[in-house]
């Protein structure tokens, strides 16, 4: 990547991967990198039907002054490898250390360019304490995995990192773990040695920024509603037991339920909740955090999505989260998550009237 601007200025390197990678770097830049001292860049490895919300990068290179925006096609691979470990970056901001390409370009930069690393959260799963049964044999999977990716590039590494994946933040050569809640982190659980970092709340000021790079309008109204995050969900029965709440939760409330999908189910979602009677599908890749910010006196609910993470204090957030511990969902039972402050367990839609009762 060529920078925005020439001099002395020192580089910040963004490599962000979905819409949620991209809102954190612009509010972390807005934050602590929107002066003349840092020429700030970010590379967006777009996959799929990614991004499709996202204005052209000829526009936010107009919009934001002191970011440089270039989209990749396609997967990290070992030509773009090679690229970002030859330039001298000051901060390296990566989201996936669950991704080998991703580990392999921050231990160089690290290593050759003395660059500071710095991991920001991929959402919910860093406040995740993954209980493993078989740990070391999974790490040796995933390691042996890792590096046949790299091979079928027909890359030879040269470095060898093994692929921890149930620890956060464990890494050498990770300086620094950019959290909305740190207080929720384990780093001794985590066995993690970086400083970490807050991450701000949003308030007005920085929503106006982050907004500017997509193309979103509310569109439904702003008070009262009821508003449901959808989740992926991998087995059947995990489905069934999200649409028999969400029916149970409609015919309690008999209101409209807005239900904004994940990117990840956006070809099969409609038709994944035909069966609920009165809803109304968001189908886009806009951020859900931006739809959540703009609530009031509303009900908003998921299974566990990280957009919950970001609070309204005008919104009451509950978690449907106990009743899918009951199912086969293995990797949620061998697995312990940290619930943030402003969110509320329920299983079952009576709850959360009877929460409402008692607030």
């Amino acid at each position: 990547m060529k920078a925005k601007n020439t001099g002395n200025l020192k580089r910040n390197l963004f490599l962000v991967h979905t819409e949620y990678h991209l809102l954190l770097a612009l509010k972390i830049i807005y934050e602590k990198f929107n002066n003349v001292n840092w020429n700030n860049e970010i590379l967006i490895t777009k996959l799929e039907n990614r991004f499709s919300s996202l204005f052209e990068v000829s526009r936010l290179n107009e919009v934001y002054d002191n970011i440089r925006f270039e989209i990749h096609s396609g997967p990290m691979n070992k030509l773009l490898f090679k690229q970002l470990i030859k330039e001298d970056t000051h901060n390296f901001f990566y989201y996936q250390p669950t991704q080998i390409w991703n580990n392999l370009i921050a231990s160089n930069l690290k290593s050759k360019r003395n660059t500071t690393i710095n991991l920001v959260q991929d959402g919910y799963a860093v406040y995740v304490k993954f209980q493993k049964s078989h740990e070391f044999v999974s790490m040796i999977i995933d390691t042996f995995k890792d590096y046949k990716k790299v091979f079928l590039e027909q890359a030879i590494p040269n470095k060898f990192l093994i692929s921890k994946y149930y620890r956060h933040g464990n890494q050498w050569y990770i300086d620094n773990l950019w959290l909305t809640n740190p207080e929720c982190f384990d780093a001794i659980h985590n066995q993690s040695k970086a400083k970490l970092e807050a991450i701000i709340e949003f308030d007005a000021s920085s929503i106006s920024y982050c907004v500017n790079a997509f193309d979103f309008n509310l569109n439904i109204p702003s008070d009262g509603i009821l508003f449901y995050v959808s989740q992926p969900l991998w087995t059947e029965r995990m489905r069934n037991a999200e649409l028999e709440f969400l029916r149970s939760f409609e015919k309690l409330y008999k209101r409209t339920l807005f239900i904004k999908l994940h990117p990840i189910n956006k070809l099969d979602g409609a038709s994944r909740y035909s069966s609920l009677k009165n809803i109304q599908i968001i189908n886009n890749n806009v951020p859900a955090e931006f739809y959540l910010l703009s609530l009031r006196n509303s009900i908003v609910l998921s299974c566990w999505s990280t957009a919950l993470i970001t609070n309204n204090v005008f919104c009451k957030y509950y978690f449907t989260y106990p009743i899918f511990k009951k199912l086969d969902a293995k990797a949620l039972n061998q697995s312990d998550m940290a619930i943030m402050p402003h969110i509320k367990l329920v299983s079952d839609p009576m709850q959360i009237i009877e929460k409402h009762r008692t607030e």
